[in-house]
């Protein structure tokens, strides 16, 4: 608990991730991606995870979006997550990966956050903010910490009921592939991650227009 509460930190005292609001004036760039793999998941007998929460707000500050980790444990259980919470700066991804640790040379389940906020960076170098993160190679992931059915022609799959219900999942189909594009938004018109972010670089163009003022 005491963990959590220093990783959420405090707005007044800049600490946590109410760090990252001082990221611009202190390197000269803006973070858009945020995320804190291992923090993220909420406990089940949790109302919500207090870091996810502190992200959000700070994500509204700063024009970015959030990735968080579902809670790794069922079908059922991702989607509750999902109803925990509200924005459409949020993106929830269900279930960890499975990836080699070169310090224990074995497999190890951790968080997708990290993996899924490195394909959408990298994808937004390539690519552009604009696209949709769904489909995206997930570099380093051996498998899901549990199995996700898909098939492309078969809607009954739990890959097409978490996207359904907004929760992005990791799908098996050459390679291991992030599957899903929509945010925790309330307001349907806001329901896709990249309609969010496109919104937020236009209205920081409309702002830069006007530095020369």
């Amino acid at each position: 608990a005491e963990t959590l509460s220093a990783v959420a930190g405090d707005p007044t005292t800049g600490s946590g991730v109410w760090a990252l609001i001082n990221a611009g004036n202190l390197t000269g760039q803006t973070p858009r991606i945020l995320a804190a793999p291992g923090f993220t998941a909420t406990p089940a007998a949790s109302p919500a995870a207090p870091v996810t929460q502190a992200l959000v707000s700070v994500a509204a500050r700063l024009r970015a979006v959030v990735i968080a980790d579902g809670p790794n444990t069922t079908e059922a259980d991702a989607l509750t997550d999902r109803g925990k919470y509200g924005s459409d700066r949020l993106f929830i991804v269900d279930p960890a990966v499975r990836v080699w640790d070169v310090t224990t040379s074995a497999y190890v389940t951790r968080p997708a956050s990290g993996y899924v906020a490195g394909a959408l960076s990298a994808q937004d170098a390539s690519r552009g903010f604009w696209w949709s993160p769904s489909n995206r190679i997930l570099e380093g992931v051996a498998a899901t910490a549990r199995p996700i059915s898909w098939a492309i022609s078969d809607p009954d799959t739990e890959a097409n009921r978490l996207n359904g219900g907004e929760v992005a999942t990791i799908i098996r189909a050459d390679g291991f592939r992030l599957w899903g594009n929509r945010s925790a938004a309330t307001d349907p018109l806001w329901a896709f991650l990249p309609v969010r972010r496109t919104a937020d670089m236009i209205y920081e163009s409309i702002e830069g227009a006007l530095l020369w003022a």
